[in-house]
C-alpha cells in the first residue's frame, strides 16, 4: 500500500539534496527553512 503525501509535504522534500550529507548546522538552517504546520505547535504542561 502506498502513501499518499499532501502538497506542503512533496514541496518541502524538494528543497534540500537527499543524496548530500549535510552538517548539523545546515540541516537545521534546511529545517527551519521548511514552513511548519497550518497550528500552532506549541505544547503546554
Amino acid at each position: 500500500m502506498t502513501t499518499v503525501h499532501g502538497k506542503r509535504y512533496r514541496e518541502a522534500i524538494t528543497t534540500f539534496d537527499h543524496a548530500e550529507e549535510h552538517t548539523p548546522a545546515e540541516a537545521i538552517g534546511i529545517v527551519r527553512s521548511i514552513p511548519g504546520a497550518k497550528f500552532d505547535e506549541t505544547v503546554e504542561a
